[in-house]
């Protein structure tokens, strides 16, 4: 099952992803940025990763940057075609 991660608002998700050469589980894992149509599309084939982050070289990812992800999603012409 996929795991769906913590929602950010308007549609983006953080999911934790355990790094297995890493040891440490998901909470020394990456980050990534998604948005929910992403996960729901997955068995399609399709994907979008707004960002991706090893925890270990970077804090939590501002509400300034999610706020500019946002406006991203927003402005990709195919984000609602896959759901």
């Amino acid at each position: 099952m996929i795991e769906m991660g913590t929602d950010l608002g308007d549609g983006i998700h953080k999911v934790r992803v355990a790094i297995s050469s890493k040891n440490k589980g998901k909470s020394g894992g990456a980050r990534i940025i998604t948005d929910i149509t992403a996960i729901l599309s997955l068995e399609k084939g399709v994907i979008t990763l707004l960002y991706i982050y090893d925890k270990s070289e970077r804090g939590n990812i501002s509400d300034k940057e999610i706020d500019e992800l946002k406006k991203i999603l927003k402005e990709i012409p195919s984000n609602n075609s896959y759901k």
